[in-house]
């Protein structure tokens, strides 16, 4: 059974915004754009094309399909679960659809 999204005795929501969060935002972001720019050619540990930054296209493109093929979903506190019918709701249409034999 899940846990529940909220306690039935706490007024209103709890959500509180951190102090520094545009800040830490704003470091993860430079710090981000600082680790790729180590794997560009001329820096020291930069990949060897074509072999490693055809590694890295092939794992874009399989996250890519993966994702491509998730069911979209509106966001929200119950995206998760609505996410998890869309999907079980398309296994069980293609599952009835592979079923039929015709005959």
């Amino acid at each position: 059974m899940a846990a529940p999204r909220h306690h039935p005795l706490i007024p209103g929501k709890l959500r509180r915004r951190a102090p520094a969060g545009r800040a830490i935002g704003a470091a993860a972001l430079v710090l981000s754009a600082g680790l790729a720019v180590l794997y560009l050619p001329g820096m020291p540990a930069a990949l060897v094309w074509p072999y490693e930054w055809a590694i890295v296209g092939a794992w874009w493109l399989a996250g890519a399909v993966f994702l491509w093929r998730l069911p979209r979903v509106s966001p929200g506190a119950d995206a998760e679960e609505r996410l998890i019918a869309a999907v079980a709701r398309d296994r069980r249409h293609q599952g009835s659809a592979g079923s039929d034999t015709g005959g």
